[in-house]
């Protein structure tokens, strides 16, 4: 069979083609690859295990605050609401956001003391209800204390255990880790702050001048801030 005979069939005028191609294409790619023009890199397979510094990217994706008086001796109750609505939907979509957890902020001020003797911070403790809430199996702080008129905080954890603190871990992939810290609850709901209130309303230094008028309040006001904490989680190799 002549080449020409040959050349007829299509197998062969195939085969004939790709030889000429991968001739004419073949020293020009090392060319270029030579004028460092092509750089090839490693691509990293899947779920590398490697040593990593993970840190917690935060974000406040909603926010509120109520405020209730509690007379010496009684309770307030706060009811503060995570909505589940469209737009922090989509807000936590387009970051690609994890829900962390909610928390409450209290403060209050001794300011409500009328008399001329020296203030002196009252005594309050707060409980967090959350009902029929979605949250995390662990790491919920539902109770607090005050008696020094400075702030205090509760949450409800969204992701078991959340502190929003980074760490280091060895020979694991990063799927493993972001495993580990996916969102276990939902967070959409009604959370119920429950506050007592025992005042303490101050002494005079020195003896005690039964004309002058000591003072007196009935109760205390308490501010509650709620925020919604979602994250990021970013990886350092080390």
């Amino acid at each position: 069979m002549d080449l020409q005979e040959k050349f007829s069939e299509p197998e062969f005028r195939r085969n004939t083609i790709a030889v000429v191609v991968f001739g004419l294409l073949f020293p020009a790619y090392f060319g270029v690859a030579a004028s460092g023009i092509v750089t090839l890199m490693p691509t990293p397979a899947v779920g590398a295990v490697s040593n990593w510094n993970v840190s917690f990217n935060e974000t406040i994706v909603f926010e509120t605050e109520d405020v209730c008086f509690a007379d010496d001796g009684g309770t307030c109750d706060i009811t503060l609401t995570f909505a589940e609505t469209d737009e922090i939907k989509q807000v936590i979509k387009d970051g690609n956001l994890i829900l962390g957890e909610v928390r409450f902020t209290l403060t209050y001020d001794e300011t409500d003391e009328s008399g001329q003797w020296p203030n002196q911070c009252d005594d309050i403790s707060a409980d967090l209800e959350t009902g029929e809430v979605s949250i995390a199996e662990n790491g919920h702080t539902t109770t607090t204390t005050m008696s020094d008129c400075d702030s205090s905080t509760m949450a409800a954890k969204l992701v078991s255990n959340y502190t929003g603190e980074g760490f280091n871990v060895t020979n694991v992939s990063k799927s493993e880790v972001q495993g580990d810290w996916s969102a276990e609850g939902e967070g959409w709901g009604n959370y119920v702050v429950t506050i007592s209130v025992s005042t303490n309303s101050g002494s005079k230094p020195g003896p005690i001048d039964p004309f002058v008028l000591g003072n007196n309040e009935d109760g205390e006001e308490v501010n509650v801030k709620m925020q919604v904490i979602a994250y990021e989680i970013e990886f350092a190799e080390n």
